[in-house]
């Protein structure tokens, strides 16, 4: 799974509790604010989640020109980050792209 806007990450442990459930999956959650506010949020979760979240502050654009360079994919994106017209409209043609299974990088 890929969360684009962390923000508080309340929306991030909630959806890390799928994986961690089903004993499979991970969350990569991206926040290019998030720098400093959100490491520090994600290490007050329990230990099972934290496991399971990777957070970067990056934008969508970096992450996915990395992500499409390396051949990774996600079955489930929010895209809850910039929610103007040309930022979430980018955001989710990047997710559509023809998926197969994430690939850890």
């Amino acid at each position: 799974m890929l969360e684009i806007g962390t923000w508080q990450a309340g929306t991030t442990e909630t959806l890390a509790r799928a994986p961690w459930e089903t004993k499979q999956g991970h969350i990569d959650t991206i926040d290019p604010f998030g720098g400093e506010r959100c490491p520090p949020i994600i290490a007050s979760f329990p230990p099972e989640l934290r496991e399971i979240v990777t957070f970067r502050a990056e934008n969508s654009a970096t992450y996915f020109d990395r992500a499409m360079t390396n051949n990774v994919y996600y079955d489930f994106v929010l895209v809850d980050g910039n929610h103007e017209y040309e930022f979430a409209l980018f955001d989710v043609m990047c997710a559509a792209r023809p998926c197969v299974r994430a690939a850890s990088w």
